[in-house]
């Protein structure tokens, strides 16, 4: 009896045991994980933020806040979107600000940064992606609408006070809940509300502000990069491929291709005869009479362009058209003088 009781226990812990497993494989949720990094973070939201914010903590806020979901971004793939600090350097009449992933302890990499800049009491605004995550020379210029109000935090004060965020790995802001990130077709139509369609968005190759690389290694932080190189924007895709796609995603509209004249191709009649060719009596008939057609053809030709005479018309217009030919010069009140001034002089010199 104690066997059997036994036996029945452990039949009971097994069964137990198989249900809760069960339970867990339904309950658990599978997220795919995307390999192209550059479409987690669309960066024409990011200017459109950027102009509508009040100041950095206000920029930063924004980025993070939970309702609006501006970043799909998850570099430690811990099944969260990756917290996002902002950073900023100023350097005479440049402010560089970063936008840098908190990934770990003490573990950090640059996504993107924003560089405005004056020059002749204008301000320019560049959002640059890093080589890293969106490849080389992906700038984007945001021409605003209105005066953003965070230009005036910049260059009204005498004393400014650079921005830097204190949030750090697992030490964020109440308003922070981290959420799930979603595959990339669901990311680009949420994230089309946020961006502000009465703003224009201009891609260049050239940076506005100078020597914004010095200012910019005081905060530069590449730690996803150093320990992933494979991961990087060259090795992700291919360089033709590349260029193709960027131009889509940024113009959104295909390059049209260069129309190539098209050209008449007749087709050409060949001959159902084979190549070599019996030379019959039939066949040579033909020929000859072939032969004596075009000859007489060509007589008449000739005979009707000889007979045919020029029209008075056909011969003014001819003339006309001559360089040999002299115009006739319409005399004027001077040339008149002349004349008569000439005829007096002969008539006293016959006189005399």
């Amino acid at each position: 009896m104690k066997k059997i009781n036994i036996l029945a226990l452990l039949l009971i812990t097994a069964l137990l045991f198989s249900s809760t497993q069960l339970l867990a494989r339904s309950s658990a949720v599978v997220y795919s994980q995307n390999y192209q990094i550059d479409q987690d973070l669309d960066l024409n939201a990011v200017a459109s933020l950027f102009g509508d914010s009040r100041d950095l903590y206000d920029f930063e806020r924004r980025l993070n806040d939970p309702f609006y979901q501006i970043s799909n971004l998850d570099l430690n793939r811990d099944g969260h979107v990756d917290y996002l600090r902002v950073i900023e350097t100023v350097e005479a009449n440049l402010h560089l600000i970063v936008i840098q992933a908190i990934i770990g302890k003490r573990r950090y990499q640059d996504i993107a940064t924003i560089e405005v800049y004056k020059n002749h009491r204008r301000t320019y605004v560049q959002v640059i992606g890093n080589t890293y995550i969106y490849g080389p020379n992906y700038i984007i210029e945001p021409i605003y609408s209105y005066i953003p109000e965070i230009f005036r935090l910049f260059w009204k004060p005498r004393y400014y006070r650079p921005y830097y965020s204190n949030y750090r790995w697992r030490h964020y802001p109440s308003y922070y809940r981290p959420w799930r990130p979603v595959p990339v077709p669901y990311y680009h139509r949420h994230i089309r509300k946020h961006i502000s369609h009465g703003n224009s968005y201009r891609y260049t190759k050239h940076r506005r502000a100078k020597y914004p690389r010095k200012v910019h290694n005081r905060v530069k932080r590449n730690d996803y990069a150093k320990k992933y190189p494979n991961r990087s924007y060259k090795r992700r895709t291919n360089h033709k491929k590349s260029i193709k796609q960027r131009d889509r995603d940024r113009n959104r509209t295909y390059k049209h291709k260069k129309r190539v004249k098209k050209t008449d191709h007749r087709p050409v009649k060949r001959s159902t005869t084979p190549k070599t060719k019996r030379y019959n009596s039939v066949n040579r008939s033909t020929e000859q009479k072939r032969k004596t057609s075009n000859s007489a053809h060509r007589s008449t030709v000739k005979q009707v362009e000889k007979s045919r005479t020029r029209s008075r018309s056909e011969n003014k217009h001819k003339t006309r058209d001559r360089k040999d030919m002299k115009k006739p010069i319409r005399p004027t009140n001077r040339h008149i003088k002349r004349q008569e001034i000439q005829k007096r002089s002969v008539i006293r010199e016959r006189k005399q």
